[in-house]
């Protein structure tokens, strides 16, 4: 945590360190490493997001590693990448692919990369739940709420809250 301008800022990781989030997506444009430069090239980040097909493993990782940190950065922008309709509506109107790969990247859509964007949820869940908490309601209504990964979800924002509540008492000296 940090505190800027009478304001804590939380940086509770629970799963993905920004030192290891980019040794699995190498050519992202910014490593979330540096908050500031982060920030600083977040329009990038996010064009760089939304440039990776959906049947690449890059993009697959980026949403799980990369993507909980534009969500604290930028969370209309993280909503916005775990729609499926953001990811038909690219590929759909995606020049540079034949007609065969848009109809298997349509179908992926449905199929594995519904369990990509599950995953990908909680883990922009957990980032949620360090300054955007209220956020997460937004979410409620997700397609891929439900899921391989659900069970996690309460254990996630629990570690978030139970952190904040510790650190919070460790600061009042109880």
């Amino acid at each position: 945590m940090s505190v800027q301008d009478g304001k804590i800022n939380w940086q509770i990781r629970l799963f993905m360190s920004p030192e290891i989030s980019t040794l699995y997506c190498t050519s992202c444009p910014e490593s979330p490493m540096n908050p500031e430069k982060f920030q600083a090239r977040l329009p990038q980040v996010q064009s760089w997001l939304l440039s990776l097909p959906v049947d690449s493993l890059e993009l697959c990782n980026a949403l799980c590693y990369i993507l909980p940190f534009v969500a604290d950065a930028d969370p209309a922008f993280a909503k916005l990448a775990l729609d499926p309709d953001t990811w038909r509506t690219l590929t759909l109107n995606n020049p540079d692919i034949t007609e065969d790969e848009r109809k298997t990247r349509l179908q992926m859509i449905e199929g594995y990369f519904a369990h990509v964007l599950n995953n990908a949820l909680l883990h922009v869940f957990g980032s949620l739940a360090n300054n955007h908490f209220l956020l997460i309601a937004d979410y409620l209504d997700h397609p891929r709420l439900r899921g391989g990964y659900c069970h996690l979800k309460p254990h996630y924002l629990f570690a978030v809250l139970f952190e904040k509540v510790a650190i919070l008492r460790a600061l009042a000296g109880k």
